[in-house]
C-alpha cells in the first residue's frame, strides 16, 4: 500500500493538472468541504492507517498577502493562517492529523 502522499494546499489556481479548490475563497469565510484532497487522504488512510501526509501550497487565493494594493512575500501572515485553516479543516473533515508541511515546489518566473 502506499506510505506516503504529498497533497495541494487548494488556492483556486492553475497549478499543474487543474484547479484544486480553496478553503478559504474570501479571508472571512471558510468551507472543509470544498476541498476534495481531504476524501483523498480518508480514503487512502483507511487502506493504511500509518500513512504519512505531506501538504504543500502551490498558491494562495488572491486575497492572501495583499497590503496597499499589492502582494507581499509569498509567505505572510496572511499565508501562514490560511494554511493553519488548511489543517483545522483537514482535522475537522476525519482526514486527520497532517504530518509535515513543505514549500512550493519551484519558483514561479513571469518572463
Amino acid at each position: 500500500s502506499i506510505q506516503v502522499l504529498k497533497v495541494e494546499i487548494g488556492g483556486d489556481a492553475q497549478t499543474g493538472f487543474g484547479v484544486e479548490p480553496s478553503h478559504r475563497r474570501i479571508s472571512n469565510e471558510t468551507s472543509c468541504e470544498r476541498v476534495r484532497t481531504f476524501w483523498l487522504i480518508r480514503e487512502a488512510r483507511q487502506r493504511n492507517p500509518d500513512l504519512v501526509v505531506l501538504a504543500s501550497a502551490w498558491a494562495f487565493p488572491a486575497w492572501v498577502g495583499v497590503e496597499n494594493a499589492s502582494q507581499t512575500s509569498f509567505y505572510n501572515d496572511d499565508a501562514i493562517d490560511y494554511i493553519l485553516s488548511w489543517i483545522r479543516c483537514a482535522n475537522e473533515t476525519g482526514a486527520g492529523h497532517i504530518d509535515y508541511i513543505g514549500s512550493r515546489p519551484r519558483r514561479v518566473t513571469m518572463e
